[in-house]
């Protein structure tokens, strides 16, 4: 048994025996480098020449060595000043390497130190890096320098700086000498520029020699992890070097980094390195490397498995960023903070600088690309940056040069008309010496001919150097246009040359060449074009589909297929039908094969239920487009409802040998096989799905669903999922924005949603997304920007109205577009044409009752609603909007089953509690409705309405001291929101006033005690209000209006309209004191009358006022005034029909005025 205090190569001393695998640094060094680890003694590395006596001893024989030293390239730079000439790193004076004299540390870094140095033999200054001598005994630390020593001097490319030799102190620590850098880092640069505008060409250009720098690492399999300006030196003639290759690591084959990837961590868990509280531009080794303000996120996250090319041309696109608005794409704040906007990609500070900063738009797009969070929406790799500076500074140049040969062009002109002139003469003179020069003449004429060929040799060969730069450069549609270009022009000038057949035939066909490659790159990168688009809308179509409905997706899904090419609505052979994708990259036809599937999911089991062949034909598509077998097997097994092959393949085994397309299709066919989603069961098969497939979009935006239809504990998760699949694929980023939105981060959905708007889709794709914004700017109170967005919405889905009439989908998206612009009829129109074209889309029938509440015609939206609901009998919200509707018509008994139909689909449903408490104090059963208010404050504890509905409940009940905690609660709440429109202020004086009158309120319905004034009285009228006392409160209303006018005229007590509703519900025989009298009701109503033409009269004074707030104040009454329950006996067609016709007449005209007063309303500015 070995000592373990001894290297088991050279039995040297050992610090660490067990960190370095039994090897010390020195044996540990050469086995990095290749050697042998065999031999013992001998494995000590040689230092500096094998003689450092040899130059010596070559000097003496020849009489003594030249001592040639020239002339600093920078006599401004000085030389390099030594920090720490005694510093620590320094080795002993005998132990250095014999061939460079050392004179001090110049700089430091995370894991070595740069220490100056001179060659005396070569008479140069150069600069030795040593590893630290903490980092002495960690392997991986010195595995690490070892490799950045090799990768730099295997770079040979005038960006990279040299390295000249790479060995070991004797106490093992390796080092590398290299090229001494004298000039200054571009950070120092960009911190002393005035402002991001000036001197921007020269930074450019600096940038696109990074940027050329780094295509050649990338093309050597080189990735650098940690661009930034700081590790950017600009030397005084512009020479620019990208330095510390320190984090630098080779690609393998597949393009990722070849190390192991650790699982990713959570952002917070991973600032905790080595090199915790350093500043922002630190770099980081450890389970995150590099520097955050520059890093994509799936570096920030720590998931090397995803960093290849493209992690640094995300940083490219961060110091793009900077060098246009002066700061990186994550600008300030602590480390962690940094670190973890970074693995968030929250890039909405840096997109809105970009758009601000004035710089050309092809420099700002080259920086959003860049920035892209989803590494695939980023360029490939530096080559495509580069290409892209370089096209921008030759533009520039190009133009400059333009202006300049205008000028020139302009000069010759003159000259040419003057030559004209004098060469008349000399023409006519010629033509007489050309008949006497003979055989000279004809030489002279072969010498032109000569000339000439020579002209055109050297524009063909230019030409088709221009078009083997095309053919290299992967697609570049630039380069393929200069190269048909001269191709094209050559031929047309050498047409009337009068060239050589041979020469003429090489010109020839370069121009055919030419022309027939650029026009297949032409129509391979158009087919991309529409592969993305594709890819794209399919993502997007799923993405929406809980917004869309079902029906609406399978019209998405349908449309997109069909614009690819898809014959999606013939009955014909399916092979024939997708036979335009069949040669198209495998990751189109899978997304192809999976929309199909989601077709024939939705058809047979979603709520379109659209019949058996309305499934069975998308699903023939995607076999005949995917017939790999074990998805062939999960179709089967799903159309044969066969439960145990499914189960068979749900195995976790099984699982493990799907692709994701094919996890997905078993996920769907469990949730979806007895015709009741259940999403555990393909929860599970997703999980399993994304252990092997964690970078695939889809099955990280499918997991997400199902948790989010879970219960509200799973949200987070389920956020987290959609945040990955954004990511991955930007277009699916629509259910993350309505989830951010939910949860109160409207900025965020904001940003999303404008990427999604930028998207290429089909036209009610983008429309649904404009629309959604729009819908998000309007609730922010920014109308002017949420106008436009809705305008760019309606726009869209005109288009796809016009593209394709008959699809209810499109009827449906401008529907919604229009109602919320307020355009009514309109609205109505586009839902009926929906309709009529699709009688059982329950979102269309829904979405009408929608529109008709808003138009107060309320007989005819429960008509809809019930619709929508015997359509698709488990929706919530379908049964919420319909309770709500049956409780303004004053059917409260129907009102409450639907409600409670409501609460028995979601239990945890707040909205369906709230409503319930509301139609049960109605009818008086005030004790149930205060346990259906608390369950809806239990589960929305800081939800205003429900804490002021649960107060009004209990002040009406007596309960005064648990009211007011409540009303206060609420007020306190909903006051600082925008848009709180409640008089909950109102309601807590209003109560605290009750609570003092709560001992005379028996007396005073007893007829023994009377108010002592208006005001008295009108609380007390409210008081018997609350007690179902209608009859009674109406009296006390009627007198205390009569004491004091004045009270009426107030806009948030509206004591008025409350007196209206007292007597509208005594004169239809409600409450405990009811008159039975016919004589008696008759004046209750004609005091209701007279009351609210007298409101009316009042909130049309209001609307003349002009004001904004004002006509969203008459919006918002009048439109209570159509659903109030209190007045349906009044309002509804069918309990007008029972009154006698000139009363019947006066009502009728009441609610009338209210209609035209509303339009008006709506109409105003």
């Amino acid at each position: 048994m070995g000592d373990a205090t001894t290297c088991r190569a050279c039995g040297g001393g050992l610090a660490a025996p067990a960190g370095l695998g039994g090897l010390c640094p020195a044996c540990l060094l050469r086995q990095g480098l290749g050697g042998s680890t065999a031999g013992g003694p001998e494995l000590g590395v040689t230092v500096g020449p094998t003689d450092p006596d040899a130059l010596a001893r070559l000097g003496e024989s020849l009489g003594g060595l030249p001592s040639v030293l020239l002339r600093d390239t920078d006599p401004e730079s000085g030389p390099e000043p030594v920090v720490a000439p005694a510093s620590p790193e320094m080795p002993p004076t005998d132990d250095r390497p014999g061939r460079f004299q050392l004179f001090g540390e110049i700089a430091r870094g995370g894991m070595g130190a740069v220490l100056k140095a001179r060659d005396p033999g070569l008479g140069r200054e150069l600069a030795i890096k040593v590893l630290l001598e903490r980092h002495r005994d960690n392997p991986d630390l010195v595995r690490r320098f070892v490799e950045e020593a090799q990768i730099g001097g295997q770079l040979q490319h005038p960006g990279v700086v040299p390295i000249y030799d790479l060995g070991a102190f004797a106490d093992a620590r390796p080092y590398f000498a290299m090229k001494l850098v004298k000039g200054r880092t571009l950070a120092d640069l960009l911190e002393e520029r005035p402002s991001p505008a000036d001197d921007l060409p020269r930074f450019l250009s600096a940038f696109e020699q990074v940027c050329q720098t780094m295509a050649y690492a990338h093309a050597r399999g080189v990735i650098h992890r940690d661009l930034k300006p700081s590790n950017v030196m600009v030397g005084s003639f512009g020479e620019v070097q990208v330095m510390d290759w320190g984090l630098a690591k080779v690609l393998a084959r597949g393009g990722v980094a070849d190390e192991r990837a650790p699982t990713p961590e959570p952002a917070e868990t991973v600032v905790a390195t080595a090199r915790s509280g350093s500043g922002a531009d630190d770099s980081r080794p450890g389970s995150v490397l590099g520097t955050p303000a520059y890093m994509p996120p799936e570096q920030a996250r720590g998931d090397t498995r995803r960093v290849d090319e493209r992690a640094d041309v995300f940083a490219l696109g961060s110091i793009l960023c900077e060098l246009l608005t002066g700061d990186p794409a994550y600008a300030g704040g602590p480390p962690a903070e940094v670190l973890r906007r970074a693995a968030d990609a929250e890039l909405a500070d840096a997109e809105a600088r970009l758009a601000a900063c004035g710089a050309d738009p092809e420099l700002v797009a080259l920086a959003r690309a860049c920035l892209a969070p989803a590494p695939e929406a980023r360029p490939r790799d530096a080559r495509a940056v580069a290409n892209a500076v370089t096209a921008h500074l030759a533009g520039v140049q190009e133009r400059l040069r333009a202006a300049e040969l205008e000028r020139a062009q302009a000069q010759a002109r003159a000259e040419e008309e003057r030559k004209r002139r004098r060469l008349a003469v000399g023409l006519a003179a010629s033509v007489l010496l050309t008949v006497g020069l003979g055989l000279g003449g004809w030489a002279w004429d072969q010498s032109r001919r000569r000339a000439t060929d020579r002209r055109f040799e050297s524009s063909l060969a230019d030409a088709s150097a221009l078009l083997g730069r095309a053919r290299g450069s992967g697609g570049d549609a630039s380069a393929w246009a200069a190269a048909r270009t001269a191709a094209g022009d050559l031929a047309a000038l050498a047409a009337p040359a009068g060239l050589g057949p041979e020469l003429s035939s090489r010109i020839a066909r370069l121009r055919d060449d030419a022309e027939r490659e650029a026009a297949a790159v032409a129509a391979e990168a158009e087919a991309a074009r529409r592969d993305g688009a594709l890819i794209d809308a399919l993502a997007s179509a799923r993405s929406m589909q809980a917004e869309l409905g079902d029906a609406e997706t399978i019209d998405a899904l349908r449309a997109a297929l069909a614009a690819s090419g898809v014959d999606v609505a013939g009955a014909g052979d399916p092979a024939a039908a997708v036979r335009p994708l069949e040669n198209r990259p495998e990751d189109v036809r899978m997304a192809a094969a999976a929309g199909l599937d989601e077709w024939a999911f939705l058809a047979r089991v979603g709520t379109a239920k659209l019949g058996d062949e309305a499934w069975k034909r998308p699903l023939a598509l995607a076999e005949a487009l995917d017939p790999e077998p074990t998805r062939l097997a999960v179709r089967r097994a799903w159309a044969a409802a066969d439960q145990a092959e499914l189960r068979r393949l749900a195995a976790p085994e099984s699982v493990d040998r799907l692709r994701p397309a094919s996890v997905l299709l078993l996920a769907g066919a469990l949730r979806d096989a007895k015709g009741a989603r259940d999403h555990r069961a393909a929860a599970a098969v997703v999980r399993r799905g994304l252990l092997n497939h964690p970078r695939d979009a889809r099955l990280n935006e499918a997991l997400a669903e199902f948790l989010a239809e879970g219960p509200p504990e799973s949200r987070a998760e389920a956020m987290q999922y959609y945040r990955i699949a954004w990511a991955l694929q930007p277009a699916c980023g629509y259910a993350l924005a309505a989830l951010l939105k939910e949860s109160g981060r409207a900025e965020e959905a904001e940003r999303i949603l404008r990427e999604l708007a930028g998207i290429r889709g089909t036209p009610i794709i983008r429309g649904t997304n404009l629309h959604k914004l729009g819908q998000l700017l309007g609730e922010q109170g920014r109308s002017a920007e949420a106008a436009a967005a809705l305008a760019e919405a309606e726009a869209e889905f005109r288009a796809a109205v016009r593209l394709r009439p008959d699809d209810a989908g499109g009827h449906i998206g401008l529907a919604m577009v229009l109602h919320e612009a307020g355009r009514s009829a309109e609205t109505e129109s586009e839902l009926r044409t929906a309709i009529r074209l699709r009688p059982d889309d329950r979102p269309a029938r829904f979405n009408l009752g929608l529109a008709l509440i808003r138009q107060g015609r309320l007989a005819d939206a429960e008509a809809e609603l019930r619709a929508a609901v015997r359509l698709r009998p488990n929706d919530l919200l379908a049964h919420d909007t319909l309770g709500s509707t049956l409780q303004a018509r004053g059917k409260l008994a129907e009102a409450e089953a639907e409600f409670r139909a409501a609460i028995g689909i979601n239990p945890d449903d707040p909205l369906a509690h709230f409503n319930l408490g509301l139609v049960l104090q109605g009818l008086g059963r005030m004790a149930e409705a205060q346990a259906e208010a608390l369950a809806a404050v239990r589960l929305q504890p800081d939800d205003p309405d429900s804490l002021c509905s649960l107060g009004l409940i209990r002040a009406a009940i007596g309960k005064y001291d648990e009211a007011l905690a409540d009303l206060r609660r609420g007020h306190e709440i909903g006051s600082k929101r925008p848009g709180w429109t409640n008089a909950s202020g109102e309601w807590v004086r209003r109560t605290e006033r009750q609570a003092l009158l709560a001992k005379r309120l028996p007396a005073v319905l007893r007829g023994d005690d009377r108010p002592a004034d208006a005001d008295e009285g009108v609380n007390l009228a409210l008081m018997a209000h609350d007690r179902r006392r209608y009859a009674t409160a109406a009296r006390l209303f009627s007198d205390a209006l009569r004491a004091d006018p004045k009270l009426a005229d107030d806009r948030h007590a509206v004591h008025a309209y409350n007196a209206a509703c007292s007597a509208a519900l005594a004169a239809a025989g409600r409450g405990e004191d009811a008159p039975k009298l016919d004589d008696a009701r008759a004046t209750l109503r004609a005091q209701a009358l007279g009351w609210l033409q007298s409101e009316l009269a009042a909130w049309s004074g209001v609307l003349r006022s002009g004001t904004p707030t004002a006509r969203l104040e008459v919006l918002r009454t009048l439109q209570h005034w159509q659903q109030d329950t209190d007045l349906a006996a009044l309002r509804e067609p069918e309990a007008l029909a029972g009154l006698p016709g000139p009363e019947r007449a006066k009502w009728k005209a009441l609610w009338v005025q209210v209609d035209r007063l509303l339009e008006k309303a709506a109409k105003a500015p």
